[in-house]
């Protein structure tokens, strides 16, 4: 009994999550009329931008890693990965990791005070 009445209150949850999401969408004519007040040519200037800024970062990683003779990925001991991505302009490299209770975390290593700090942005269960 407690477990059909579990189960019925997670369905009911479900159900009012998926009206109300239905019920909050956008019609298609409300979609078109925030579509066409885009500006599309800053959005391509942006999206080149940003193309140019991840090449940029790419070429720096791979002349840190070539400099200090370093990997760009590197096995952890909890079975993770962590992965060189960017340089920040005093020096400081930032990877992301992959573990297996996190899927993603990044940190940022400080050499001076040769602390890691980071942050996770999705936790598995």
């Amino acid at each position: 009994m407690k477990k059909k009445l579990k189960f019925l209150t997670k369905m009911l949850m479900w159900l009012i999550v998926l009206q109300s999401t239905i019920g909050l969408s956008q019609t298609k004519e409300q979609k078109q009329k925030i579509i066409s007040s885009y500006d599309l040519n800053a959005l391509q200037v942006l999206q080149a931008d940003f193309k140019k800024q991840k090449e940029s970062d790419k070429l720096e990683v791979l002349e840190y890693l070539s400099r200090n003779r370093i990997q760009s990925r590197i096995s952890l001991p909890n079975g993770g990965v962590a992965e060189l991505m960017k340089i920040r302009p005093d020096g400081t490299p930032i990877y992301i990791l992959w573990s297996r209770r996190y899927s993603l975390t990044l940190v940022e290593n400080d050499p001076q005070s040769k602390q890691i700090f980071g942050f996770r942005l999705f936790m598995i269960a």
